[in-house]
């Protein structure tokens, strides 16, 4: 069941991670577009305003004097104004879609308006179509701050407390003007229409998530009833098997009393060995797949248990012309299953007997060691057990060792037909390691020598645990 429930959701979050992409680059694009478009089209009224403006500049000055007649101009730096009537304030998602008004039979921005300074740069004249709705104070500082811009025919951004703008400081026969188009309420307009775009993106990757995990549901179901149907003809098939391997078992020992033991016996008996051993490997992975295997976690001495589980091997290995040396620190402390743990130590002393010369080099070793790198469930710097068999002999290669824990992979079919193998013992290794929400890991060099951790995680003991 877990193989289907990470199936399950590596679909939903295939599904989640391509359309939150997607969802991305459209809004982005959109925001971006629009942006664009609105800076672009203000750019180009600027730039409209002043080739408009300055061949007329004096009929122009004339007009916003009489405009202002009765509001008398200081001499510089100050500026009264009637605000008794202000303008209608816009609509700022009209505004962000139309920011062009037509005035006079030409188009203009609406907040465009120019500063006009003289020779000496004392302030002239304001140049608008409709005068700008400042107050005094503001209109003071937008005077002061212009006559300190650098020349430019280029609109460049211009932000102050007053507001954002466009602008563009060109000299003209009598002094110099400063064009400037407000885009205060563009930008804000933009903030909005992207925070509008961040809501519909969150409330379409959930609606997503909702979707996606309804599908994903209804795609495994299928496999997961597959998957039901194997695991429970693997278990009916161990079951039905293990009777008659029993019973040839039992007659070959019989037989073998009556006439003595044989080739063709010893056949019968390797042959029937090597199936039980599969036959119990299918029902103990059967078992794992439908979350049936107990782990009796306990208190355990950990250098006893691998030194318990080595010992039956120093025979074998003494008659095979192997030798066999042990590391195994005293006194380390864990919580696990005594007898998972013995198993992977089995597992993987077996496996380095059998795929070792004669003459080779065999090492166990146990000691306490420190994550350097946040394998595994515990994170850097976490002290944990790790069991390390080592043989020499044929090794691995890079892409045998990506491959070996998977179920009856065979990396040497004829090398694993000598020994025995069918390709089961590191898969179980693998499960026994991640029940203690530990890893295994291989390393070695081909034709030289190859090594198996057993890494331990931290494990909470409670009482079901112990019951």
């Amino acid at each position: 069941m877990k193989v289907i429930k990470r199936l399950r959701n590596k679909m939903v979050v295939t599904v989640l991670v391509i359309q939150a992409i997607v969802f991305a680059l459209i809004l982005i694009a959109l925001n971006l577009a629009v942006s664009i478009s609105v800076l672009h089209e203000t750019k180009v009224s600027l730039h409209r305003f002043v080739e408009h403006d300055i061949p007329i500049l004096e009929k122009r000055h004339d007009w916003v004097q009489r405009r202002m007649e009765d509001i008398p101009l200081p001499e510089r730096g100050k500026i009264n104004h009637n605000l008794e009537k202000p303008a209608e304030e816009a609509n700022p998602w009209r505004q962000f879609f139309s920011i062009m008004i037509p005035f006079a039979g030409q188009r203009h921005f609406r907040n465009n308006f120019g500063i006009t300074y003289d020779m000496e740069g004392n302030f002239a004249s304001i140049l608008a179509a409709f005068f700008p709705r400042y107050t005094d104070e503001e209109l003071d500082a937008i005077i002061a701050q212009g006559l300190d811009l650098s020349f430019t025919e280029k609109p460049q951004f211009l932000f102050s407390p007053i507001g954002s703008f466009l602008y563009v400081k060109i000299g003209t026969p009598k002094g110099s003007l400063v064009a400037l188009a407000d885009i205060t309420r563009e930008l804000q307009t933009a903030g909005h229409l992207m925070l509008i775009s961040g809501g519909i993106f969150l409330v379409s990757i959930l609606v997503s998530t909702l979707v996606a995990w309804f599908l994903a549901e209804r795609s495994v179901r299928p496999v997961e009833e597959a998957f039901e149907t194997q695991k429970q003809f693997i278990a009916d098939a161990g079951h039905e098997l293990k009777t008659p391997v029993s019973v040839v078992a039992a007659n070959a020992d019989a037989l073998a009393g009556e006439i003595g033991d044989n080739k063709w016996l010893g056949y019968i008996k390797y042959e029937t060995q090597r199936m039980a051993r599969l036959i119990n490997d299918l029902l103990y992975l059967a078992k794992n797949d439908a979350g049936r295997v107990p782990m009796m976690y306990s208190n355990l001495d950990v250098s006893r248990v691998v030194e318990a589980a080595v010992l039956p091997f120093e025979s074998l290995v003494f008659e095979q012309k192997k030798h066999l040396e042990l590391a195994i620190e005293e006194g380390i402390q864990w919580i696990g299953d005594s007898g998972g743990i013995s198993q992977v130590v089995v597992i993987l002393l077996d496996n380095a007997i059998k795929n070792s010369p004669e003459g080779a080099q065999l090492r166990v070793s146990l000691s306490m060691e420190q994550n350097r790198r946040g394998q595994g469930r515990f994170g850097k710097g976490h002290n944990h057990p790790v069991v390390t068999v080592y043989n020499e002999g044929e090794g691995l290669s890079p892409e045998e060792m990506r491959q070996v824990f998977k179920r009856f992979y065979r990396g040497d079919s004829s090398r694993t037909r000598e020994t025995g193998g069918c390709g089961l013992g590191l898969s179980i290794a693998q499960f026994i390691a991640q029940a203690h929400n530990g890893t295994i890991s291989v390393e070695g060099q081909q034709g030289s020598w190859i090594s198996f951790s057993l890494h331990l995680g931290p494990q909470r003991l409670t009482q079901k645990s112990l019951n």
